[in-house]
C-alpha cells in the first residue's frame, strides 16, 4: 500500500507531503482545483513519461516521492530479480525531473530505468480510469482476469513448462531437419575432407611446432659439435688451473687451517664443473646430422601445413573440424533413427501440452460461469438492470504459453440488444462500471494491492452512487483503495478524506492538500451535494456521515 506521498515543485504543488489510509482513501475538491494534478505526480512516480514543463515555474527540477509498505510478493520477487535491497517489505520510490529534460528514478535509493519503474509501478498500484480502461479491450487483460477468478496460477505454471518444453523440443526438430539436409548436401566433400584429415593422424594439436624446433636443431648439428667441443676444451684447461690453484691453498692450509673451508668450496666446485663437462660429453655425442631423418622431418611438416591451410589454419581447428564431421556423417547415417526419435519425443510433449490445455479451458469455463453471475449482478446494482454480462471460450488449434483459448468479454446493456464485446461497443462509463465489478468479484482471489480509481463516478448519482460507494467500501476491506470523486456518497464512506484546493499565495498560485476532519469534513461533503454549504447541505452531509 501507498503509505506516505511526497511531491515538491510540480505544476501548483511547491511542498506536499501526506499519508494516505491503508484502506480507503477520497480526494475531492472543486472544479480545476488540481486532482488532476496529484494524479499527474502519481503517475510519474509509476513510471509515466515526464514533461519538463511540469516543473514548477522558476525551478531547477520537480520532485515525487512514495513509501509503499505490505507490498506483495510480486513486488518483492521483481526487486530480488534484480538485487534490489527491499528491507522490512518497504519499498521507497523517488522520481526527479530536470528542467534539462533530464529524470531520474530511484528504488530504495538505487537509480533504474524508467522501464524498470514502470514495470514495478504496475505491480504496486492498479489504476482505473478512462485511459486505464483500455485494458479491458485487451485479450491478454481479459485472459488474466479470467485465470484469477479460476485459480489458474499452479496449473497455469504446470502448461507453460510443458509448454515451453514441447516448443524447445519443436525447435530441435526442425533444427535437426535442417542440419541433417545440410549434412547431406555437403556429404561428399566431408567424406573427402575426413579421409584426408584421418590420414593425417593428428594427435597433438602442436605437432607443427614441435618439428620446426626439431628441424632446426638438426640443421644447426655441425654448428652446435663445435661449439660444445670448444667449450670442453675451455672447461679441461680451467680445471687444471683450478686444481694447480687448489694444490697451492693447501699448501697454504698447512700454515692457516682457516683456509680448510675455501679448499672444501673449490673441491665443490671442481666436482660440478667436472660434471658439467662430463654432460656437454654425453650431449656432443648425441648430435647426429641425419639426412634421411631431416627429410623426413621436412615433408610431415609440409603435410601439416597443407592441413592447416586447407582446414581452418591450426592443427587444432582441423582436429575439431575431424570430430565434427565424424559427428555430421554419423547423423546422416542415422538420420532416419534419430528423426523418427525426436518426432516421438515431440508428440509425446505435444500430446503433454494439449492435456493440460484442455484442462485450463475446463477449469477457465467453471471459473468465468461464476464470474459471469458475480459481475453481471454487480452491472445491475450499478444502474445497468438490464444489463447482461457473457464471456466467451473459444478453444484454438494453436497453442501458445498460455494454453490455446481466445476470451471475450460480451455485454447486452440495454434490454432487448444482441450482446457485443466489450471492446466494439462499450462506452467509457460502461467499461468503468464494468472495471469496478470486475474488482469487486475478483477481491477474494486477486493479490491485494493498491486500487486508484479516478472518477469512476463520472455521470452517475442516486442510487447508482451509494452502489458505487458500497462495492468501493467493500474493496477496501482487503486493499488500499484511493479514488477521486464528486459524488458525496463515496466521499462519506472513506477513511481518510482530503481536499485539493486552490489558493494564491505571495503573488503565486499553489495547490493544496489537506485531510479534513469533523466539522471542516462535514462542510466539505455538503458542498459536493449542494455546490454550496447550507444549512439543509449540512445536516445530509451529517446523515450521510453517519450511515
Amino acid at each position: 500500500m501507498l503509505d506516505r506521498l511526497t511531491v515538491s515543485n510540480y505544476v501548483l504543488i511547491d511542498y506536499l507531503d501526506i499519508s494516505l489510509s491503508e484502506h480507503f482513501s477520497v480526494i475531492t475538491g472543486e472544479t480545476g482545483s488540481g486532482k488532476s494534478i496529484l494524479l499527474g505526480a502519481l503517475a510519474l512516480l509509476l513510471g509515466e513519461k515526464a514533461d519538463k514543463d511540469a516543473i514548477r515555474l522558476g525551478e531547477e527540477k520537480a520532485e515525487i516521492s512514495g513509501t509503499f509498505i505490505n507490498v506483495s510478493d510480486d513486488a518483492l520477487a521483481y526487486l530480488a530479480d534484480r538485487d534490489l535491497e527491499c528491507d522490512s517489505n518497504e519499498i521507497n520510490i523517488r522520481r526527479i525531473i530536470r528542467s534539462s529534460g533530464r529524470s531520474s528514478y530511484f528504488i530504495n535509493g538505487v537509480q533504474v530505468t524508467l522501464k524498470e519503474g514502470k514495470e514495478l509501478g504496475e505491480l504496486l498500484v492498479d489504476v482505473s480510469s478512462q485511459h486505464a480502461q483500455t485494458a479491458l479491450k485487451r485479450e491478454s487483460e481479459l485472459r488474466h482476469m479470467v485465470d484469477i477468478a479460476s485459480a489458474l496460477e499452479d496449473k497455469l505454471f504446470e502448461y507453460r513448462a510443458s509448454y515451453s518444453s514441447f516448443k524447445e523440443k519443436e525447435a530441435s526438430l526442425s533444427e535437426l531437419k535442417e542440419r541433417i539436409e545440410k549434412n547431406k548436401e555437403d556429404e561428399d566433400y566431408m567424406r573427402y575432407a575426413l579421409s584426408s584429415l584421418e590420414s593425417a593422424n593428428l594427435e597433438d594439436e602442436d605437432e607443427d611446432e614441435r618439428l620446426k624446433r626439431e628441424i632446426e636443431l638438426i640443421s644447426s648439428s655441425e654448428f652446435l659439435k663445435e661449439s660444445i667441443s670448444s667449450a670442453i676444451d675451455d672447461i679441461s684447461t680451467s680445471l687444471r688451473s683450478i686444481f694447480s690453484s687448489y694444490q697451492s691453498i693447501k699448501r697454504a692450509e698447512k700454515r692457516d687451517s682457516s683456509l680448510s673451508e675455501i679448499l672444501k668450496r673449490i673441491d665443490s666446485s671442481q666436482i660440478e664443473i667436472e660434471d658439467i663437462k662430463d654432460t656437454l660429453k654425453e650431449y656432443a655425442t648425441s648430435i647426429s646430422f641425419n639426412e634421411y631423418e631431416a627429410e623426413e622431418k621436412n615433408s610431415r611438416l609440409n603435410e601439416l601445413q597443407k592441413i592447416k591451410r586447407r582446414y581452418g589454419g591450426s592443427l587444432s581447428k582441423a582436429i575439431e573440424l575431424r570430430e565434427k564431421y565424424k559427428i555430421s556423417l554419423s547423423e546422416i547415417e542415422d538420420s532416419s533413427i534419430t528423426l523418427e526419435r525426436a518426432e516421438r519425443e515431440l508428440q509425446k510433449a505435444k500430446e503433454k501440452t494439449e492435456g493440460l490445455a484442455k484442462e485450463l479451458t475446463s477449469m477457465r469455463q467453471k471459473g468465468s460461469s461464476l464470474l459471469e453471475k458475480r459481475i453481471e449482478g454487480i452491472l445491475h446494482l450499478l444502474g445497468m438492470e438490464a444489463a447482461i454480462f457473457k464471456i466467451e471460450i473459444e478453444s484454438k488449434e494453436e497453442l501458445t504459453q498460455n494454453g490455446w483459448d481466445s476470451i471475450t468479454f460480451l455485454l447486452s446493456a440495454n434490454k432487448g440488444e444482441r450482446l457485443v464485446s466489450i471492446s466494439n461497443a462499450s462506452s467509457g462509463g460502461e467499461l468503468s462500471r464494468i472495471m469496478l465489478a470486475l474488482k469487486v468479484s475478483l477481491n477474494d482471489n486477486a493479490s491485494k494491492k493498491t486500487l486508484l480509481f479516478d472518477e469512476i463516478d463520472s455521470g452517475v448519482g442516486g442510487r447508482v452512487a451509494n452502489s458505487i460507494a458500497s462495492c468501493l467500501k467493500d474493496l477496501s476491506l482487503n486493499n488500499q483503495v484511493i479514488t477521486i470523486t464528486h459524488l458525496a456518497q463515496i466521499a462519506s464512506k472513506a477513511d481518510l478524506h482530503l481536499v485539493v484546493s486552490k489558493r494564491e499565495e505571495d503573488e503565486r498560485t499553489k495547490t493544496k492538500i489537506l485531510p479534513v476532519f469533523g466539522k471542516d469534513r462535514e462542510e466539505e461533503i455538503a458542498r459536493i451535494l449542494s455546490g454550496s454549504v447550507n444549512q439543509i447541505s449540512l445536516e445530509h452531509a451529517k446523515a450521510l456521515l453517519e450511515v
